[in-house]
Protein backbone atom coordinates (compact mmCIF):
# COMPACT_ATOMS: atom_id res chain seq x y z
CA UNK A 1 0.00 0.00 0.00
CA UNK A 2 1.27 3.54 -1.17
CA UNK A 3 1.38 6.52 1.21
CA UNK A 4 -0.94 7.93 -0.97
CA UNK A 5 -3.63 4.93 -0.61
CA UNK A 6 -2.81 5.12 3.25
CA UNK A 7 -3.81 8.59 3.39
CA UNK A 8 -6.63 8.04 1.68
CA UNK A 9 -7.87 5.40 3.60
CA UNK A 10 -7.44 6.75 6.77
CA UNK A 11 -9.36 10.40 5.48
CA UNK A 12 -12.38 7.22 5.08
CA UNK A 13 -11.75 6.42 8.26
CA UNK A 14 -11.81 9.88 9.92
CA UNK A 15 -15.31 10.52 8.24
CA UNK A 16 -17.27 7.67 10.34
CA UNK A 17 -19.65 6.95 7.41
CA UNK A 18 -18.98 3.61 6.32
CA UNK A 19 -21.38 0.91 7.22
CA UNK A 20 -23.89 3.30 8.70
CA UNK A 21 -27.81 3.40 7.59
CA UNK A 22 -29.08 4.65 4.39
CA UNK A 23 -29.84 8.88 5.15
CA UNK A 24 -32.00 11.26 3.67
CA UNK A 25 -29.51 13.86 3.29
CA UNK A 26 -27.61 12.17 0.49
CA UNK A 27 -30.53 10.52 -0.35
CA UNK A 28 -31.89 13.28 -1.89
CA UNK A 29 -28.57 14.70 -3.43
CA UNK A 30 -28.30 11.28 -4.99
CA UNK A 31 -32.01 10.90 -6.95
CA UNK A 32 -31.31 15.26 -7.83
CA UNK A 33 -28.36 13.67 -9.56
CA UNK A 34 -30.55 11.64 -11.78
CA UNK A 35 -32.85 13.73 -12.39
CA UNK A 36 -31.05 16.25 -13.50
CA UNK A 37 -28.49 13.90 -15.64
CA UNK A 38 -31.78 11.97 -17.12
CA UNK A 39 -30.58 8.61 -16.04
CA UNK A 40 -32.44 5.73 -14.16
CA UNK A 41 -29.69 4.93 -12.10
CA UNK A 42 -27.50 7.44 -9.29
CA UNK A 43 -24.76 6.26 -6.57
CA UNK A 44 -22.87 7.74 -3.66
CA UNK A 45 -20.19 5.44 -2.89
CA UNK A 46 -17.44 4.68 -0.62
CA UNK A 47 -14.00 3.39 -2.06
CA UNK A 48 -12.43 1.11 1.01
CA UNK A 49 -9.44 -1.63 0.91
CA UNK A 50 -11.14 -4.13 -1.05
CA UNK A 51 -14.41 -2.70 -1.53
CA UNK A 52 -16.80 -0.11 -3.42
CA UNK A 53 -19.44 0.38 -0.36
CA UNK A 54 -22.71 2.05 -1.64
CA UNK A 55 -23.92 4.23 1.33
CA UNK A 56 -26.60 5.99 -1.14
CA UNK A 57 -28.17 4.56 -4.45
CA UNK A 58 -31.26 5.76 -6.47
CA UNK A 59 -32.15 3.16 -8.88
CA UNK A 60 -30.08 -0.06 -7.61
CA UNK A 61 -30.10 -2.34 -5.01
CA UNK A 62 -26.98 -3.18 -4.35
CA UNK A 63 -24.94 -2.67 -0.79
CA UNK A 64 -21.27 -3.18 -2.65
CA UNK A 65 -19.04 -4.68 -4.97
CA UNK A 66 -15.50 -5.60 -4.98
CA UNK A 67 -13.33 -2.56 -5.53
CA UNK A 68 -11.59 -4.24 -8.80
CA UNK A 69 -14.66 -4.36 -10.83
CA UNK A 70 -15.76 -0.51 -9.69
CA UNK A 71 -16.18 1.85 -12.42
CA UNK A 72 -16.02 3.97 -9.08
CA UNK A 73 -12.10 3.05 -8.59
CA UNK A 74 -11.32 4.87 -11.76
CA UNK A 75 -13.18 8.01 -10.50
CA UNK A 76 -11.30 8.58 -7.41
CA UNK A 77 -7.93 8.41 -9.18
CA UNK A 78 -8.72 11.24 -11.49
CA UNK A 79 -8.95 14.75 -10.35
CA UNK A 80 -12.14 15.81 -12.62
CA UNK A 81 -14.74 14.41 -14.02
CA UNK A 82 -14.93 10.30 -15.42
CA UNK A 83 -17.14 9.68 -18.12
CA UNK A 84 -17.84 6.42 -19.94
CA UNK A 85 -19.87 6.98 -22.44
CA UNK A 86 -20.47 2.75 -23.86
CA UNK A 87 -18.58 0.83 -21.31
CA UNK A 88 -19.25 -1.94 -23.99
CA UNK A 89 -16.92 -0.98 -25.82
CA UNK A 90 -14.10 0.15 -23.07
CA UNK A 91 -11.66 -2.31 -23.45
CA UNK A 92 -11.26 -1.71 -19.54
CA UNK A 93 -14.40 -3.19 -19.11
CA UNK A 94 -14.15 -6.12 -21.66
CA UNK A 95 -14.90 -8.83 -18.56
CA UNK A 96 -16.81 -6.61 -15.90
CA UNK A 97 -19.47 -8.12 -14.68
CA UNK A 98 -21.56 -5.24 -13.95
CA UNK A 99 -21.26 -4.45 -17.77
CA UNK A 100 -21.70 -8.37 -18.91
CA UNK A 101 -24.09 -9.59 -16.49
CA UNK A 102 -27.85 -8.67 -15.68
CA UNK A 103 -27.30 -5.01 -14.61
CA UNK A 104 -25.68 -4.43 -17.61
CA UNK A 105 -24.22 -0.83 -17.35
CA UNK A 106 -23.32 0.72 -20.41
CA UNK A 107 -22.97 4.78 -19.49
CA UNK A 108 -21.21 5.75 -16.19
CA UNK A 109 -20.23 9.32 -15.25
CA UNK A 110 -18.67 10.08 -11.81
CA UNK A 111 -16.87 12.29 -10.35
CA UNK A 112 -14.85 12.15 -6.82
CA UNK A 113 -15.99 13.20 -3.42
CA UNK A 114 -12.41 14.98 -2.25
CA UNK A 115 -11.73 15.05 1.63
CA UNK A 116 -10.17 18.67 3.06
CA UNK A 117 -6.89 16.89 2.67
CA UNK A 118 -7.60 16.23 -0.82
CA UNK A 119 -7.93 12.61 -0.32
CA UNK A 120 -10.79 10.94 -2.81
CA UNK A 121 -12.61 8.94 -0.40
CA UNK A 122 -15.36 7.98 -2.59
CA UNK A 123 -17.94 9.53 -5.56
CA UNK A 124 -21.51 10.86 -6.94
CA UNK A 125 -22.20 8.90 -10.24
CA UNK A 126 -24.92 8.69 -12.44
CA UNK A 127 -25.29 5.65 -14.92
CA UNK A 128 -27.22 3.68 -17.37
CA UNK A 129 -28.16 0.71 -19.37
CA UNK A 130 -27.57 3.06 -22.80
CA UNK A 131 -25.07 4.74 -24.09
CA UNK A 132 -25.51 8.15 -23.58
CA UNK A 133 -24.21 11.76 -23.54
CA UNK A 134 -24.24 14.44 -21.10
CA UNK A 135 -24.92 18.34 -21.70
CA UNK A 136 -22.31 20.65 -20.24
CA UNK A 137 -24.98 21.69 -18.17
CA UNK A 138 -25.18 18.18 -16.67
CA UNK A 139 -21.76 17.73 -15.81
CA UNK A 140 -21.80 21.27 -14.04
CA UNK A 141 -24.54 20.14 -12.14
CA UNK A 142 -22.64 16.60 -11.39
CA UNK A 143 -19.57 18.43 -9.71
CA UNK A 144 -21.77 21.22 -7.80
CA UNK A 145 -23.32 17.98 -6.47
CA UNK A 146 -20.28 16.32 -5.51
CA UNK A 147 -19.34 18.94 -3.92
CA UNK A 148 -22.47 18.85 -2.04
CA UNK A 149 -22.29 15.60 -0.55
CA UNK A 150 -18.69 15.97 0.68
CA UNK A 151 -19.70 19.28 2.28
CA UNK A 152 -22.54 17.29 3.96
CA UNK A 153 -20.47 14.66 4.72
CA UNK A 154 -18.26 17.08 6.65
CA UNK A 155 -21.16 18.51 7.97
CA UNK A 156 -21.95 15.39 9.54
CA UNK A 157 -18.56 14.54 10.73
CA UNK A 158 -18.41 17.53 12.98
CA UNK A 159 -21.79 16.94 14.28
CA UNK A 160 -20.15 13.26 15.66
CA UNK A 161 -17.35 15.43 17.11
CA UNK A 162 -19.84 17.50 18.81
CA UNK A 163 -21.75 15.47 20.62
CA UNK A 164 -19.00 13.04 21.07
CA UNK A 165 -17.18 16.29 23.02
CA UNK A 166 -20.74 17.42 24.95
CA UNK A 167 -20.89 13.40 26.54
CA UNK A 168 -17.54 13.52 27.41
CA UNK A 169 -17.68 16.69 29.21
CA UNK A 170 -21.16 15.74 30.84
CA UNK A 171 -19.36 12.11 31.77
CA UNK A 172 -16.34 14.25 33.32
CA UNK A 173 -18.17 16.62 34.99
CA UNK A 174 -20.79 14.33 36.88
CA UNK A 175 -17.72 11.69 37.77
CA UNK A 176 -15.58 14.54 39.75
CA UNK A 177 -15.63 13.94 42.91
CA UNK A 178 -14.21 17.20 44.01
CA UNK A 179 -16.97 19.01 42.27
CA UNK A 180 -19.05 16.63 43.68
CA UNK A 181 -17.96 17.50 47.66
CA UNK A 182 -18.36 21.05 46.65
CA UNK A 183 -21.89 20.88 45.59
CA UNK A 184 -22.59 19.09 49.23
CA UNK A 185 -20.77 21.95 51.00
CA UNK A 186 -23.81 24.24 49.81
CA UNK A 187 -26.41 22.28 51.51
CA UNK A 188 -27.66 22.36 54.30
CA UNK A 189 -25.38 21.87 58.03
CA UNK A 190 -26.63 18.19 58.19
CA UNK A 191 -24.87 17.16 55.29
CA UNK A 192 -21.88 19.01 56.44
CA UNK A 193 -20.35 16.16 58.37
CA UNK A 194 -20.80 13.43 55.66
CA UNK A 195 -18.95 16.09 53.49
CA UNK A 196 -15.78 15.99 55.56
CA UNK A 197 -15.84 12.14 55.96
CA UNK A 198 -16.05 11.60 52.36
CA UNK A 199 -11.76 12.78 52.00
CA UNK A 200 -10.28 12.18 55.36
CA UNK A 201 -7.95 14.47 56.47
CA UNK A 202 -8.71 17.00 53.30
CA UNK A 203 -11.18 18.98 54.78
CA UNK A 204 -11.93 21.52 57.38
CA UNK A 205 -14.80 23.49 58.18
CA UNK A 206 -14.31 27.40 60.07
CA UNK A 207 -15.98 30.34 61.11
CA UNK A 208 -15.55 33.85 59.31
CA UNK A 209 -12.68 34.45 61.99
CA UNK A 210 -11.11 31.30 60.18
CA UNK A 211 -11.31 29.13 63.92
CA UNK A 212 -11.59 25.46 62.87
CA UNK A 213 -14.80 24.32 63.76
CA UNK A 214 -14.92 20.82 62.78
CA UNK A 215 -12.22 18.72 60.72
CA UNK A 216 -11.67 14.92 60.02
Amino acid sequence: MGADEASRLRALAQTEILDTPPEPEFDELTALAASICGTPMAIFTLIDEKRQWFKSQFGLTLNETPREIAFCNITIQNPGLTVIEDAFRDNRFADNPLVHANLGIRFYAGVPLVSKDGSAIGTLAVLDTMPRRLLPKQTEALRILGRSVMNQIELRRQLIATRRLAQTDMEATSSDPLSDAISMTLQPSSTSSQVTDIFPGLFFLTDATGKILRHN
